[in-house]
């Protein structure tokens, strides 16, 4: 401090090796998939991120360590081509556009309407809303029946304020993640 006279100090630091190792490791998204292409999938499986924003088959899942993939569905030939990549409806997600924030049916009608497509080529597939820093308890309840993955954004995690202890009461009994981007601003 200030004014004081000066002090010694000594240390004495141990450093050990320590790896996490959870008993069921939680999904990490990184949501994009930039140009780098192979040198950026080898350092997302390293920083552990497990959720892959495109397609591989079943074997490159295991090779990487990716544990959740999130492929759209245009159409029929689409769920053509996952299977043929080995791919079960428990390997991969559906996302229904991005971030609906609407708070009533006709706000949200082109979300369920996409989703409702999607269900009509076939039941199984696993549909993921992305709700928005907008979204309100009437955004979750009015998608709840068509959502089989939620992955809310950080408002809607965190802290209980903006009626998140009933939103969590809607989407914490299904599967889901936290939509968080690591690769951009939001890298907790």
């Amino acid at each position: 401090g200030q004014g004081l006279p000066a002090h010694v100090v000594t240390l004495k630091v141990r450093v050990s090796a320590v790896k996490p190792a959870p008993r069921s490791p939680i999904l990490i998204d990184g949501w994009t998939q930039p140009h780098e292409g192979e040198a950026y999938r080898r350092d997302f499986a390293e920083h552990g991120m497990n959720v892959w924003p495109g397609e591989m088959s079943k074997a490159e899942m295991r090779r990487w360590g990716i544990r959740l993939l999130r492929l759209p569905v245009g159409s029929a030939e689409d769920l053509v081509r996952y299977k043929a990549l080995g791919l079960d409806y428990s390997d991969w997600i559906c996302p229904i556009l991005d971030e609906p924030g609407g708070k009533t049916e006709e706000e949200l009608k082109p979300f369920l309407d996409e989703a409702r497509r999607i269900k009509a080529l076939d039941p199984k597939v696993r549909l993921c809303f992305n709700p928005s820093e907008a979204a309100t308890l009437s955004t979750f309840q009015i998608l709840a029946p068509l959502c089989d993955f939620w992955v809310p954004y950080s408002l809607h995690v965190f802290g209980s304020h903006w009626d998140n202890p009933k939103k969590w009461e809607i989407y914490r009994p299904k599967q889901w993640m936290w939509y968080t981007t690591p690769c951009l601003w939001d890298k907790t």
